[in-house]
């Protein structure tokens, strides 16, 4: 890349701006959410449309079913 050009990523490599966005595993509104999980979390760059769609559905599901501060709940990861 010439070198006029600002690099894409920050220095741990997360990108900036464009395109993508940061998502994160615990879900950041989990208790144990990036935000507090000290180290103990998982960050991917994805496209900024699909997280913002996926964080605002996630959000709906947290009212329809009542998950509120200090709920349970368990989340079913499949390939």
């Amino acid at each position: 890349m010439p070198e006029k050009y600002n690099k894409p990523y920050r220095a741990d490599d997360l990108p900036i701006g464009g395109p993508n966005s940061c998502d994160e595993y615990s879900f950041a509104s989990a208790e144990q959410g990036a935000g507090t999980a000290q180290g103990r979390y998982s960050l991917r760059a994805l496209n900024k449309v699909h997280n913002s769609t996926q964080g605002s559905r996630m959000r709906v599901w947290q009212d329809e079913y009542r998950v509120g501060t200090g709920n349970s709940f368990w989340v079913l990861i499949e390939p």
